[in-house]
C-alpha cells in the first residue's frame, strides 16, 4: 500500500499545478477554497496565500496565515503515514526541514521565478540589467530544481519508512508580551 501513495505524491506535478494557479490569478480570476484535502490542494492553497501576500499585501501571518499551510501539509503527511500504517525505525534519521517548509520555500521561489520571467519581457531594460536578471533566473531555477529533487527524495523516504517524519507546530513567542521580555517592558512603558 505504501507504493500507492508514492505514486500520488509527485513534487513536479504539485509545482506544475501551482504554476497553473499563478496564471489564473494573474488573469484576474479568483480561486475558491479547495474542496479536496489532498496534498496538491493544500500546497495550491499555500501558493495562493503567498501570491495574495505578495500581490495584494492582504494576507497575514496569523494562525490562519502562511504558517498554517506548512502545518496542514505536515499534518496531512502524518495522517497519511498513520492511515497507511507506515512503520519507521526510531533510529532512522529525521530531517531538519519538514516537507511543509520545503513546499513553502518552493512556493516563494516559484513566485520569484514568475517575477523574473515577467521582467524579461521588458524591452526597455538595459543590457547589463538583463544579464543580471538572467543570472538571477538561472539561480532561481537551480534552487527550484535542487529543492524539488530533495523534497521528492525526502517524501519517498518518509513513505517508505526510511526517514522519520514529525509534524512540528511553530511557536510565535516573540510576538507574545508574556514570553518576550522586550515587548513586556514596552507595554509597561506605554501603560505609564
Amino acid at each position: 500500500m505504501t507504493g500507492e501513495i508514492l505514486l500520488m505524491i509527485k513534487v513536479s506535478e504539485v509545482l506544475q499545478h501551482c504554476s497553473e494557479i499563478h496564471n489564473v490569478l494573474m488573469n484576474g480570476k479568483t480561486l475558491t477554497d479547495g474542496e479536496s484535502e489532498g496534498l496538491e490542494s493544500i500546497v495550491s492553497q499555500q501558493y495562493h496565500a503567498h501570491w495574495m501576500l505578495r500581490h495584494n499585501g492582504s494576507y497575514d501571518y496569523s494562525p490562519d496565515g502562511i504558517q498554517a499551510w506548512v502545518n496542514r501539509i505536515d499534518d496531512w503527511i502524518s495522517d497519511q503515514l498513520q492511515e497507511l500504517k507506515v512503520e519507521c525505525v526510531s533510529s532512522n534519521s529525521l530531517n531538519t526541514e519538514t516537507p511543509g517548509l520545503a513546499f513553502e520555500r518552493l512556493c516563494n521561489l516559484l513566485l520569484d521565478l514568475k517575477t523574473l520571467e515577467d521582467g524579461q519581457q521588458d524591452e526597455t531594460e538595459l543590457a547589463g540589467n538583463r544579464q543580471v536578471r538572467q543570472q538571477e533566473l538561472a539561480i532561481c531555477m537551480l534552487q527550484i530544481d535542487d529543492i524539488s529533487q530533495s523534497l521528492q527524495i525526502l517524501l519517498d523516504d518518509i513513505f517508505a519508512g526510511r526517514k522519520r517524519h514529525r509534524s512540528y507546530q511553530q511557536f510565535r513567542m516573540y510576538n507574545d508580551p508574556e514570553m518576550n521580555a522586550y515587548l513586556h517592558q514596552a507595554e509597561r512603558r506605554l501603560a505609564g
